[in-house]
């Protein structure tokens, strides 16, 4: 649900200010668990993040926001994970895509850059605490139970790589948004997310993994992966439900999670 204009201007005072009045706000689609606005104050463009929930590691998000693969932040509000961070002008990655090489590329770039040893994120433990909360108990919670998977080559990763949260820039760099989940983590996870996002086929999935490794990569680890993403997507959203969060849209997210697991697990077994 969109926030009444008076709460997101007492937040804008709160985390801006000495800043100029307000001239304009517009909802920004594409949230799923925050409400995100274009706020264009004095002569400068923001987004002003506002979270239902605040997120659990404040401290870790704002080292990751630091980055210079990020946005430049403005204002963090530690207690509600409120923030204000510059706009990144440009096209999101949805609307230009990058081919499989320039994913490959920009996958090394970005794991190159991310520090190692802020938090962790591990996604088998991530699944079962969301299977938990949902109460639901399927095949894909059996999988996430028993299977075997560890990381092979863990790096600093950011964990949420769907095309909306990648923006070419107009002066053609790229900026990463929203580093909410960001932590160590197996590789090819962030490849996995990338590949899935971009709609890429299986073909492609194997050209990119193969061009991310710079040599032959572990098929059999690259679908367990593909797996237990889909898993993670599916498990995150049925939590989402449980707490309250049903949208259609969350709904949707569950559904094809659970499609694509069953199709990649019929197709490879």
């Amino acid at each position: 649900m969109k926030h009444h204009v008076g709460e997101i201007l007492d937040v804008l005072e709160r985390l801006l200010p000495d800043q100029s009045p307000v001239v304009e706000i517009n909802y920004l689609t594409g949230g799923y668990s925050n409400q995100n606005y274009h706020v264009h104050i004095g002569h400068h463009d923001y987004v002003l993040r506002l979270c239902l929930r605040a997120p659990p590691w404040p401290d870790a998000e704002i080292s990751y926001l630091n980055l210079p693969l990020a946005p430049r932040l403005v204002a963090y509000d530690r207690p509600t994970g409120h923030m204000v961070t510059e706009l990144t002008k440009g096209s999101l990655l949805v609307q230009d895509p990058f081919n499989v090489e320039e994913s490959a590329q920009y996958l090394r770039e970005i794991h190159a850059v991310i520090p190692k040893g802020i938090r962790t994120h591990n996604p088998v433990a991530i699944c079962l605490d969301h299977f938990m909360k949902s109460g639901i108990k399927n095949e894909l919670r059996e999988f996430v139970e028993t299977t075997q998977w560890r990381p092979l080559l863990e790096v600093g990763c950011h964990n949420d790589l769907n095309p909306y949260n990648i923006v070419r820039t107009t002066d053609g760099s790229v900026v990463t948004l929203d580093w909410e989940f960001a932590g160590d983590n197996e590789g090819l996870f962030d490849l996995v997310n990338l590949c899935y996002g971009l709609g890429y086929s299986d073909d492609e999935f194997d050209t990119c993994a193969t061009l991310y490794s710079r040599s032959q990569h572990n098929s059999d680890y690259l679908v367990l992966t593909r797996l237990l993403f889909q898993a993670r997507e599916h498990s995150w959203a049925l939590a989402q439900i449980a707490l309250g969060n049903d949208r259609g849209e969350i709904r949707a997210q569950a559904n094809e999670a659970e499609v694509e697991f069953q199709r990649i697990r019929s197709k490879y077994s």
